[in-house]
């Protein structure tokens, strides 16, 4: 697995064809990283919203492949809004019938924060989010284990 930087826009406009409710539609300003197995791009990570004042940050993600998630690759990837931009709060929204997103995101450390009604058309979206302890908290859980090697 390789991390790709550096093309944020066209790991944005990827992520944002993948993810249904978005449609292709873009993000605005952010940062995007993307996750390559055999050269071809399997997920895509866009953080946006970026709110100086409040320490907060907004994540999508999109994926093809459930191969990208080895926690060694999503501490690299966390540690890009908490240890490079040092934001207090990172959220998520994601539609209310999305149960394999919000599964996957409360299995790496997200807390079910609240629900949004009608915030993607008809659908209600739930809302997310992992404060800067709770990232501690999940390096804490996973140090000593062994990671998926990650090249940066």
């Amino acid at each position: 697995m390789n991390l790709v930087y550096g093309l944020n826009m066209e790991v944005a406009q990827w992520t944002s064809a993948h993810i249904p409710h978005m449609a292709g539609v873009p993000f605005g300003p952010g940062v995007a990283i993307g996750v390559e197995n055999g050269g071809k791009l399997i997920a895509g990570i866009v953080f946006h919203d970026w709110q100086p004042r409040f320490k907060t940050m907004q994540v999508s993600m999109a994926a093809t492949d459930p191969k990208w998630a080895a926690r060694g690759v999503i501490l690299k990837i966390l540690s890009y809004p908490f240890d490079e931009v040092k934001v207090e709060k990172l959220w998520a929204a994601m539609p209310y019938k999305n149960e394999r997103a919000i599964r996957f995101n409360t299995g790496i450390g997200f807390v079910r924060e609240g629900t949004l009604s009608r915030h993607f058309g008809t659908d209600h979206a739930v809302i997310a989010r992992m404060f800067r302890k709770d990232y501690e908290r999940l390096k804490d859980k996973w140090n000593g284990q062994k990671l998926a090697a990650v090249a940066a």
